[in-house]
């Protein structure tokens, strides 16, 4: 776009109006604010005159321009430094068109780009690619073995399902990739983060009331057992999560070693609400999981923590077939 074009289209609303609408833009006159907003950002001219070049070209492929216009300003305007974020569309011819495709087919992901704009970088790293289960929870282990905090924690976990989702949304819908391949790693983050949070509440529990040991002075054994869509490795982005927590055999438990000696079930029992506190509070970005724990034995009028011994008959002697096909 010529620069005596662009400002014709800055200071006349009439010319703005019909390029936005030749552009399939609804909302002309919203598309206009965003465009002034973006000049009195800082973007200098002739970037935003590129700006406007590469969203003509892309506007035909787009599911949505209103939004990915409307996106691209707020994620303009929301960075630390507008200049030489335009100045990195001029020189990477795939940038822009790439933030649009997102832009128009995820508000989320566009929401996690404007409020976190670390994020963008991290995800032109990564392109989108793959990552191994283990090293997802190495990084989420590292970051909440500093934390103390109960709130902090809960923020970084936020953090890193954002940025995670981000990557994954971006092979998705950019690089293409297989829904298989999505939605392993979409379960991937999942697990990372739940057993991440489950480490970082015992850890917190134990300080408080020690670790639950059996007899003989071994530490209790204790698992989350994933079921329904996690359990099989294809979760989806608004899947909520379905739990069963089992610990050891119940004769072999005995109290926790803490001042506070806390029998095993209520100690368990505190694990998981702490876990459940950490998932699913209520924040304005949403929480983090909604973890559903009614596949445990006797649904909600059973214990949220099972000892094996109880789990093993309830599944010998009274559960559904159904409960056995969920296994």
């Amino acid at each position: 776009m010529k620069l005596d074009t662009l400002q014709n289209y800055l200071t006349d609303p009439e010319q703005a109006h019909e390029w936005f609408g030749a552009l399939g833009i609804a909302r002309q006159g919203a598309g206009r604010r965003n465009l002034v907003a973006m000049a009195e950002a800082g973007v200098p001219l002739d970037l935003l005159a590129e700006v406007c070049r590469q969203f003509a070209a892309a506007a035909p492929r787009l599911a949505d321009p209103d939004m990915a216009w409307n996106n691209l300003e707020r994620f303009i305007s929301a960075a630390r430094n507008p200049l030489s974020t335009t100045a990195l569309f001029e020189r990477d011819p795939e940038a822009l068109p790439n933030l649009l495709q997102l832009f128009s087919t995820s508000q989320y992901l566009s929401d996690v780009l404007v409020r976190d704009e670390e994020s963008y970088d991290l995800l032109r790293m990564t392109e989108g690619r793959p990552v191994a289960r283990d090293l997802l929870m190495e990084e989420l282990r590292a970051d909440l073995l500093t934390l103390t905090d109960a709130e902090d924690a809960m923020a970084a976990l936020r953090q890193h399902k954002q940025r995670e989702t981000l990557r994954i949304g971006y092979g998705d819908i950019i690089r293409n990739q297989e829904v298989s391949t999505v939605a392993r790693q979409v379960s991937f983050l999942a697990d990372a983060l739940v057993e991440s949070a489950i480490a970082f509440a015992r850890k917190r529990l134990e300080e408080k009331l020690g670790a639950p040991r059996s007899r003989d002075g071994a530490r209790a054994l204790y698992c989350a057992l994933a079921l329904g869509k996690l359990g099989g490795i294809e979760l989806n982005y608004s899947s909520d999560i379905d739990l069963i927590f089992l610990y050891d055999h119940a004769e072999a438990v005995d109290y926790s070693d803490g001042d506070k000696p806390l029998a095993a079930p209520q100690y368990f029992m505190r694990l998981i609400q702490r876990l459940i506190a950490a998932m699913s509070a209520p924040t304005a970005e949403g929480v983090i999981y909604e973890l559903d724990f009614r596949l445990r034995p006797s649904g909600n009028a059973g214990p949220l923590a099972t000892h094996f011994d109880s789990f093993l008959k309830y599944q010998q002697n009274e559960a559904w077939t159904w409960e056995h096909q969920a296994l």
